[in-house]
């Protein structure tokens, strides 16, 4: 039992409560016993056990007492505490407050006064061994739920992980972001196993929060990558990504501890619609994203590497962002991607590059864009000379020596 309990009994009278602790105290293993002589007082215990992380697996009350009754105080524990038991004791209820306090507070049973202490015992070792067991379905529930996003459930329409179905699916537009880490297997290949997934461990403890507080989820980890979800909004992603490359620059060292040469990362982002669903058979099924959605991001996160920059999004989703005057965004056009027989447009965002970075691609920015132009329109010789002009400039931009490359490929 990892966590401690607490057994609360209430009632005015103090001969009740005596009699009640003679007949409980010694019975309850490792739960504390708790008197309260009002509901007022119980509830303040109630809250005080809780602020401490105890459990609360059982209430016993009086039904006649002054200032709350004991249908009232039980109601009030039912709404704050849903899972305890209650057993609701008194010689003088009436039927309205029993029916009440069954229909209001949810309570487990009710016993009269003067009890059988034989019928109390087994009433008290019931209630509390059924809250074990609820809680031990729970915490199963919880951590189940790790392996299937609770995110994923409600775009299923689903509410508990029991109650996925085979087959059940949807479509949904979303937006999809696929992270990478850059040379992973060069990275890990001089460490250990265990130091191997601890490195990968605490990278994704760092990734993963910053997606959650931008409303996004992760649908799956792939090996050292990443693919998380957002249903909301296209700029969530995109303001994830933004904030995973910063402070993944502040602790790159801290994660390759005594290593002296830093991570980098690639990220692909693009919006669409996708089919959320169960698949695999009746006895071995997982809930999975698929759709050309998913594919296309993935692929654009191969091509950060081939365009030497960290973040790319498509149109289809810089499109959806309504604020897009925060973002620094270069066009780098339409794009072959892997798997697609149409070019995508594309889209570079930098403002996680570092400042340097930043401004010399702003300073930049409309020679590239001409250059491009030039380049798209068949004016290879135009296109040539303006690159080589922002090469000059700028001679570590990926962006630049990719379309010189294709240049070089053409004339060959």
């Amino acid at each position: 039992m990892e966590n401690k309990m607490v057994v609360i009994c209430v009632d005015d009278e103090e001969t009740v409560l005596q009699s009640l602790e003679l007949e409980l105290q010694n019975k309850l293993g490792d739960c504390i016993l708790e008197l309260a002589q009002s509901g007022e007082e119980a509830l303040e215990i109630c809250e005080e056990y809780r602020d401490k992380g105890y459990d609360i697996p059982l209430v016993i009350c009086d039904y006649i007492m002054p200032n709350i009754k004991g249908d009232e105080v039980l109601k009030k524990i039912y709404e704050s505490y849903p899972s305890t038991y209650k057993i609701m004791l008194t010689g003088q209820a009436d039927l309205s407050g029993v029916v009440r306090a069954i229909n209001e507070a949810n309570i487990y049973r009710y016993i009269a006064k003067p009890w059988e202490r034989e019928d109390l015992w087994l009433t008290v070792s019931a209630a509390i061994e059924h809250f074990c067991q609820n809680q031990e379905i729970e915490q199963t529930y919880v951590a189940m739920e790790k392996f299937v996003p609770r995110e994923l459930m409600t775009l299923l329409g689903v509410d508990k992980l029991a109650h996925m179905k085979f087959g059940d699916c949807t479509k949904k537009e979303v937006t999809v972001l696929f992270s990478d880490i850059r040379s992973f297997t060069t990275i890990s290949e001089d460490m250990s196993a265990q130091k191997t997934f601890d490195f990968l461990n605490s990278y994704f403890e760092l990734m993963a929060p910053i997606i959650r507080q931008h409303n996004g989820f992760i649908n799956k980890f792939i090996g050292d990558g990443i693919m998380a979800i957002f249903s909301d909004k296209s700029e969530d992603a995109v303001d994830a990504a933004i904030m995973m490359l910063e402070v993944l620059r502040e602790h790159s060292h801290e994660l390759l501890k005594q290593e002296k040469r830093s991570i980098e990362i690639g990220i692909g982002i693009h919006t669409g619609r996708v089919i959320l669903g169960t698949v695999g058979e009746r006895d071995r099924m997982e809930a999975t994203i698929i759709g050309d959605t998913v594919n296309v991001a993935s692929r654009m996160e191969e091509m950060t590497k081939h365009l030497g920059t960290p973040l790319l999004i498509s149109v289809n989703a810089y499109e959806l962002i309504e604020e897009r005057e925060k973002y620094l965004v270069r066009y780098l056009g339409p794009l072959e991607v892997r798997g697609k027989m149409m070019h995508l447009p594309i889209l570079e965002v930098y403002n996680a590059d570092p400042p340097e970075i930043r401004e010399r691609k702003q300073a930049l920015k409309s020679k590239f864009q001409e250059a491009l132009l030039c380049f798209q329109e068949g004016e290879r010789a135009q296109a040539r000379k303006m690159f080589e002009e922002c090469q000059a400039a700028d001679p570590d931009d990926g962006a630049i020596a990719f379309y010189l490359n294709k240049l070089n490929e053409s004339n060959s």
